[in-house]
């Protein structure tokens, strides 16, 4: 297990250091700079990042989870943070992390978190087969379950995935597919890099893209309208041209 500790307060780091070494973790990378995070998770490539949410450098922890996520990183989140307000939570539950534990640390709390996170990890990351109880990949399709119906979908025929609450929807032309699952777990089990997060509440098969207005910032899949943050503007620039 590769972690990487993302902590600007040294008291913190050396104490998560000893509690990891006790738990027998031997790869172990850490920083206090945001800049040096992006850095270290290219390079070190962890399977787990503890991340503190108020960091020095230009960035915050929560943008550095949400790179992990639109980038499809199968890379599992602990925040450890001071941060207890109602609005940084919910800004941070939307990165999909593994835990939220704020500060001062339970040293009991926190390895048994660890340790599940850790088992979690293996179970999802760990084979080319992933399960689910609404969805299964296997190679280059998923089967996914609507009601009481199981059904198969080529993931080469997926255009976008919308966001709705605690569903997603799957568009295939015309026709939409509603399933109860996440759009973190969805996106892992098709773990394919043709798909890219454009905003908030919507992922768009590349390959689909007809066209992108740039001065409106949308692009357009069939008669699908389908608007691009300005965050992730630049990124799906790169990738289409």
């Amino acid at each position: 297990m590769r972690v990487l500790i993302v902590e600007d307060d040294v008291i913190y780091v050396n104490a998560l250091e000893v509690l990891l070494t006790e738990m027998k973790i031997s790869s172990l990378n850490s920083t206090g700079d945001s800049e040096e995070a992006f850095r270290l998770i290219k390079a070190v490539k962890p399977n787990l990042i503890l991340l503190d949410i108020n960091l020095k450098g230009k960035r915050s922890g929560i943008e550095i989870a949400e790179y992990v996520r639109e980038n499809n990183l199968p890379i599992i989140i602990m925040y450890l943070t001071s941060s207890i307000d109602e609005a940084t939570f919910n800004k941070a539950k939307e990165t999909f992390p593994y835990s939220y534990i704020t500060k001062p640390l339970d040293k009991e709390n926190f390895k048994r978190t660890f340790a599940l996170a850790c088992q979690h990890k293996k179970e999802n990351f760990s084979y080319k087969t992933f399960k689910h109880s609404d969805s299964q990949i296997e190679q280059d399709y998923i089967i996914v379950k609507t009601d009481k119906v199981l059904q198969k979908i080529n993931i080469s025929d997926i255009c976008l995935i919308n966001v709705e609450g605690k569903y997603c929807s799957i568009i295939i032309s015309k026709e939409e597919i509603r399933i109860k699952l996440s759009l973190k777990e969805l996106i892992d089990k098709i773990n394919s890099s043709e798909f890219m997060k454009v905003n908030r509440s919507c992922v768009v098969n590349i390959k689909k893209i007809e066209s992108f207005d740039l001065k409106k910032e949308v692009v357009y899949i069939g008669e699908n309208r389908i608007p691009i943050s300005r965050r992730n503007k630049s990124k799906l620039m790169q990738v289409l041209l």
